[in-house]
């Protein structure tokens, strides 16, 4: 299990050499996907099982944070540089019960006043409060909740 783990990282790396430089990551046990987010904005969406690679064009400045709620169905991004969070979905319904279908762009919302890009990060973090409430935590105590 290791080592195929291993083998389907190298592949879905292996076509977005960027990646590798990115910590903004996360992992849904639910859908098996993990979310990464990038220095352009783009949110990379990887389907584990089939290594499957979708880009999110989330954000138009780096994106700071990402989050999957736990069913998998929503995901949520942030980038301090706009101050915005995109709120995403996917399809529900009786044919996504088994595997959740792509990730739509449902909302935008202005959540701070923008950074700029050289300033020092305020390191957002996204929590899960309920499965359709998210607050995103600033380091300086700020708090921020959305519903989905």
């Amino acid at each position: 299990p290791q080592k195929q783990w291993y083998q389907r990282r190298v592949a879905i790396t292996a076509g977005v050499p960027s990646l590798t430089r990115n910590v903004l990551i996360d992992y849904c046990s639910a859908t098996q996907q993990v979310a990464v987010g990038s220095a352009e904005g783009l949110v990379h969406v990887f389907d584990v099982r089939s290594t499957k690679c979708t880009p999110l064009h989330a954000h138009n400045a780096p994106t700071s944070a990402v989050s999957f709620a736990s069913n998998g169905r929503t995901l949520v991004t942030f980038s301090e540089s706009e101050g915005r969070v995109s709120i995403w979905q996917s399809s529900s319904g009786l044919l996504s019960l088994m595997s959740p279908g792509p990730l739509k762009l449902v909302r935008m919302v202005d959540a701070l006043p923008p950074l700029p890009q050289n300033h020092p990060s305020k390191c957002p973090v996204f929590k899960w409060e309920a499965t359709k409430l998210v607050s995103l935590y600033l380091n300086d105590k700020t708090k921020k909740s959305f519903a989905v």
